[in-house]
């Protein structure tokens, strides 16, 4: 579909790799949770989502931080 629009090559990877490639990640990670939450490993879906949550956060201030430097 993005192919077809005659977008400029940075458009057309950015909404055909990153902005798409978004939905399976988030879509895996949901996935992941509800099958520890359908077999009852509570205390494990709460530290993959604290976890993955802040590390994230962790991650993008270091990011910030280093780009200001």
């Amino acid at each position: 579909m993005f192919y077809s629009l005659n977008l400029s090559e940075n458009v057309y990877l950015f909404l055909s790799m990153g902005f798409t490639a978004t939905f399976t990640t988030f879509s895996t990670f949901n996935l992941e949770n509800i099958e520890l939450l359908k077999s009852h490993q509570y205390r494990q879906f709460f530290k993959y989502l604290l976890a993955t949550y802040l590390l994230g956060f962790f991650g993008v201030f270091l990011g910030f931080f280093i780009g200001n430097l």
